[in-house]
């Protein structure tokens, strides 16, 4: 069975009766009343063969147009920082981070100085080295 590929608008029924031309007008309230008990005939299995391609047809075109309308999109974000960022920072945040800094070397000093005290003291006690 070669089915046509239908485009599917968004004002048509997303039926099988909306997209195949061939189904009558009568065929179509019995095909649906028998679907929805369960027993299913060939041309209502073929309707609804037909309205999945045409449906999956439609995807990829949907896709597309969906893509083109994003291409220019702008988020609400990006227009609010208009401003160029700067990396300079101010004099008083620069000079907090050096004291910091500074502050953080004299504690490590301090730190290697009370370590080799307590070896050196420890080693007077117990010998571990001539």
């Amino acid at each position: 069975m070669a089915a046509s590929n239908v485009r599917m608008n968004r004002s048509q029924e997303r039926s099988a009766k909306g997209l195949t031309k061939s189904s009558t007008a009568t065929a179509a309230p019995r095909a649906r009343a028998k679907s929805a008990k369960g027993n299913s005939s060939p041309a209502d299995m073929d309707d609804r063969i037909k309205h999945l391609e045409c449906y999956i047809a439609s995807a990829s075109a949907a896709n597309r147009t969906h893509r083109a309308m994003m291409a220019d999109y702008v988020p609400a974000e990006e227009t609010r920082h208009t401003r160029a960022k700067s990396t300079r920072r101010p004099m008083h945040t620069m000079q907090l981070a050096r004291r910091r800094s500074a502050a953080l070397f004299m504690q490590v000093i301090i730190l290697v100085t009370m370590i080799a005290a307590t070896v050196g003291l420890l080693n007077q006690k117990f010998h571990f080295w001539n």
